[in-house]
């Protein structure tokens, strides 16, 4: 009788033992997979940035190169005042003709404003603007990494503004 009854409490205590080590186990296994989850969503979050990063500084590159090399075009293909003309097509930035769908505003005899949107391949877009006045130029180019229109909650935006 007396062996059954210290065979009994080492079985309890094994069983105790057992329990105890495996919520150890447990716990830490929880703890690794709520640090995997964080950090796969920092980096999804670090790689839509990346996107809408790379979105505005497009925007900027197409700014730059129609502003200063206007291939096919005496000036700048931007309004700059009043008097100025821009053209109403051959403006192709990422494979859109962005002067048949800009919109000028803010003009007056020595300034004008002259905004477009681009959508590209992959789904992003950029939103930008550049202001001409008195021989300045202020580009703004906001990068988006879903398309410009968009309520997405998903949706991440970098700005980038070059005065020149």
């Amino acid at each position: 009788m007396k062996y059954l009854t210290e065979t009994k409490m080492k079985k309890g205590f094994v069983l105790l033992y057992t329990v105890i080590v495996i919520s150890i186990v447990s716990v830490i296994a929880a703890g690794v997979f709520d640090i995997v989850i964080k950090e796969i969503i920092l980096s999804e979050s670090a790689r839509e940035s990346r996107i809408s990063f790379y979105a505005a500084d497009t925007g900027v590159e197409c700014l730059f190169y129609w502003d200063i090399k206007h291939p096919g075009f005496n000036n700048t293909v931007f309004a700059t005042s009043s008097n100025s003309t821009p053209p109403t097509s051959g403006v192709v930035c990422a494979g859109t003709d962005i002067a048949s769908g800009w919109t000028i505003s803010n003009i007056t005899s020595s300034s004008a404003t002259t905004q477009f949107e681009l959508n590209y391949p992959d789904g992003s877009c950029s939103s930008v603007s550049v202001a001409k006045s008195n021989g300045s130029t202020v580009i703004e180019s906001r990068g988006y990494n879903v398309s410009c229109g968009s309520d997405s909650s998903q949706k991440v935006e970098r700005g980038l503004k070059v005065t020149y």
